[in-house]
């Protein structure tokens, strides 16, 4: 096959001697497959500057089974071969030899110690495929089984590290976690200047977690060969963790098992939020529009405290964070975070005015979240609206949800503030006082090493502006939008020269991605895929349900209480507050990849808050001016 390949492929790779290559068939076609997903990585860029620094490939697996070749884990290490369709390594063994007959079959340690040993030479990378525990499962084995899967898989791995040196860096690593199930794998690092403690990478910002691009990046570091841009990874480092091995590998296990409850927990949440939402919105038609006689009163209090209800209990997600909560089970999970949720919106309840209720909430959304964020966002990972260990998309910052509820509720604190201390010293202390609490937003939302949210400064910072120059009493026009976006710009350029000037080992994704621009890496296709993300989440997402009741609410309040609404658009800063509202919504879903979940989340905020405001007077009008924003 490789003598086919090298007389039918024009430009060959001169390096490879065609008498024990392994060819990948396929590779061209995995290459095309990818480049409509706009990932950002080169398929093949590895083995390519392994090849470039005279490193060679190699591959120990068992792939080909008569006719039937699909040599998956040379993907790994293949490097195009001319512009044929095929990919090359430079040696390997991909024959049936490498593991038993039985059903399920099972590694050969034996096998695999003798090949991967006759295989062994200097300047070799190889990657080594131990798959009992993935053929176990499709088989169907049962627990038995599986048990015996991973033992076997134990014993192999052993085989192949006797033969390995002091000098031999060994990666071990399942790519897919099994039965299909999405969770956190095993990693482990072990050669010459690896420190014992838990993994992590820039990538991760967290001790314990790495991603699979970060595999690559690694292995070219510790070999000394330059990172290409196009890898999305960096370096996996060791963090000096407490314990033994013993009690860090207990640790992880405990972080996987609460990882799957919590996203068990995050799928169940996630559709109960829209159902509670829209039942809301339908309560608060009802009691705005309907003739309740003296059950109004008592209609409109329990709407007030139910919308508050629903503001609150994103925040309860996070707090529930600070504790272990996978021995709870799913029916008490929830019951406690609606149930906290309920009280804390009680307590606000008997506030007065009512706008006071308002102020509470949003007080302990935005409090919550910048102190977590500003001591190491221990309530940000492994949450339910957290960033998430097994999604991936980030595991240290702020996440698009925490944003959102950020957003929401700096604007309400904001034009609050702006109001306290216009009433005593109007003018510049009042906007002095509105820009301090954008800024500490603006700041913990996007500083390298705390949110690390390009999305969210861009999409904050401009509502920021043209909500001062409301306050100040300036119209808003296009120059001025301009000069707002500009000065976003601005900001994040700050921010991103900040996180340059770090040591790339501490950059974080701000800094990576200016890099990858800059360098022609893919950063391109980062733009284009959290776009994508962005529009897909309208169909994916069950939170969509939200900015959809939330927008039938305001038509038919407007249809059929458009007194009250008048009145209530009215207030003092009322138009103020709803222009921002809009514009935070609008920005925030074009500008982050959760798209329509950045709405959503804010109008579980905004929306409850202007109701409550709305149903607080028996009329409906709005309290005298300037009694409240």
């Amino acid at each position: 096959m490789a003598e086919q390949v090298g007389r039918r492929t024009p430009h060959p790779d001169r390096s490879i001697d065609l008498r024990s290559a392994i060819v990948v068939p396929d590779l061209r076609a995995v290459v095309a497959d990818n480049e409509g997903r706009h990932q950002g990585a080169v398929i093949g860029a590895l083995g390519t500057a392994l090849a470039e620094h005279g490193w060679q490939t190699a591959v120990v697996a068992d792939h080909d089974r008569g006719a039937h070749v699909d040599r998956v884990a040379a993907l790994a290490l293949a490097r195009p071969y001319g512009d044929g369709p095929a990919g090359v390594l430079d040696r390997g063994s991909v024959g049936s030899t490498l593991t038993t007959d039985t059903s399920p079959r099972a590694s050969d340690p034996h096998g695999l110690g003798v090949t991967v040993g006759a295989l062994a030479a200097p300047r070799q990378a190889t990657i080594v495929e131990i798959g009992d525990v993935a053929w176990a499962e499709a088989a169907g084995a049962g627990r038995a089984a599986r048990r015996a899967a991973v033992a076997g898989a134990d014993v192999a791995l052993a085989a192949v590290t006797q033969g390995l040196g002091p000098n031999d860096l060994l990666i071990v690593l399942a790519s897919t976690a099994p039965s299909g199930r999405e969770q956190p794998t095993p990693f482990l690092l072990v050669g010459p200047g690896v420190r014992p403690g838990l993994a992590e990478s820039a990538t991760t910002r967290r001790a314990g977690y790495v991603t699979l691009p970060d595999v690559a990046p690694t292995i070219l570091d510790a070999l000394g060969i330059p990172v290409p841009a196009a890898m999305n990874g960096t370096p996996i480092t060791a963090d000096a963790a407490g314990g033994g091995a013993r009690e860090r590998i207990a640790t992880l296990r405990s972080a996987i098992a609460e990882a799957r409850f919590v996203d068990r927990a995050t799928g169940v949440f996630l559709v109960t939020l829209p159902i509670v939402f829209s039942s809301w919105a339908l309560l608060a038609l009802l009691a705005a529009v309907l003739p309740l006689g003296r059950f109004r009163p008592a209609a409109r209090g329990f709407v007030r405290w139910m919308g508050l209800v629903v503001a609150v209990v994103p925040i309860t997600t996070y707090l529930l964070g600070a504790v272990s909560v996978r021995t709870w089970g799913q029916p008490a999970w929830s019951g406690a975070a609606w149930t906290l949720a309920a009280l804390i919106g009680g307590a606000a309840w008997w506030l007065r005015p009512p706008v006071r209720s308002v102020l509470a909430v949003s007080a302990l959304l935005w409090t919550v979240l910048v102190v977590d964020v500003a001591t190491g966002g221990a309530l940000q990972f492994g949450t339910v609206l957290g960033n998430s260990p097994t999604v991936a998309g980030r595991f240290a910052g702020m996440g698009n949800n925490a944003f959102s509820l950020l957003a929401a509720s700096t604007l309400v604190l904001a034009v609050a503030a702006w109001q306290a201390v216009e009433r005593r010293r109007p003018g510049g202390p009042a906007l002095l006082a509105a820009g301090a609490v954008f800024a500490v937003a603006i700041a913990i939302d996007g500083a390298p090493g705390l949110g690390s949210d390009v999305g969210g400064v861009l999409a904050l910072g401009p509502v920021a502006a043209l909500t001062m120059w409301s306050l100040s009493g300036r119209r808003t026009s296009w120059r001025r939008a301009a000069a707002g976006l500009a000065g976003t710009v601005g900001v994040l350029g700050l921010l991103t020269l900040v996180d340059l000037s770090r040591p790339a080992r501490s950059q974080t994704h701000l800094g990576r991605l200016a890099r990858r621009l800059t360098d022609g890496g893919g950063g391109g296709d980062v733009v284009i895929r959290k776009g994508l993300a962005a529009l897909a989440s309208f169909r994916a997402s069950s939170l969509v349900w939200i900015p959809i009741s939330a927008a039938l609410l305001a038509g038919l309040l407007w249809a059929f209480a458009r007194p009250q609404v008048r009145a209530l658009l009215e207030r003092p800063l009322a138009r103020t507050l709803v222009a921002g509202g809009l514009a935070l919504a609008l920005l925030g879903t074009a500008l982050n990849d959760s798209g329509v979940m950045v709405a959503a989340m804010m109008a579980t905020v905004l929306v409850p808050a202007a109701l409550h405001v709305l149903l607080s007077e028996p009329d409906g009008v709005g309290a005298a001016p300037g009694s409240a924003p």
